[in-house]
């Protein structure tokens, strides 16, 4: 019994190492070409509510995230709208480890007159981790079916 006790814990240690490591993100948040402070970023981890917190007065933001979750980071400041970024830190192989980084702005855009601060487009960007050497990628093909899926709503309107 003791053996098989010992075993489990092994296998639940070694995959739990088996992705381990961080993405470190950073960049600005800005409006066009001025950069906002007080911008609040917001983490949720695998479904679950991370963290939140306030970026840097000169609009600067870092944040560590581990590998082998999903992850939803959105960007919200009074008066603008606000945008989540997707963060997909894992691989089906399970085997990456290392350190990442990745450098992503984000440009947040005023409400209108009556528009309402939450949207409900899913992520405006992903993230994705593609492999130990290749590291993260943005997901330009989702970015373009993103943006094709705004224009159509605001034409609708």
């Amino acid at each position: 019994m003791r053996y098989i006790f010992s075993f489990l814990i092994s296998i639940f240690s070694l995959t739990a190492l088996c992705q381990s490591g961080t993405l470190t993100i950073h960049g600005r948040v800005e409006d066009g070409s001025s950069k906002l402070s007080d911008t609040n970023i917001e983490i949720v981890k695998d479904n679950q509510y991370e963290d939140e917190f306030q970026n840097n007065t000169n609009g600067s933001y870092k944040l560590k995230l581990d590998l082998g979750s999903i992850y939803n980071v959105t960007f919200k400041k009074e008066g603008y709208v606000s945008k989540t970024i997707g963060v997909i830190a894992k691989t089906p192989d399970s085997l990456i480890t290392g350190q990442y980084f990745f450098q992503l702005d984000i440009n947040l855009f005023e409400l209108e007159d009556g528009q309402d601060a939450e949207t409900v487009f899913p992520d405006v960007a992903q993230l994705i981790l593609k492999g130990e050497k290749a590291g993260f990628v943005y997901d330009k093909t989702y970015v373009r079916w993103i943006s094709s899926e705004y224009k159509l709503k605001k034409e609708e309107k």
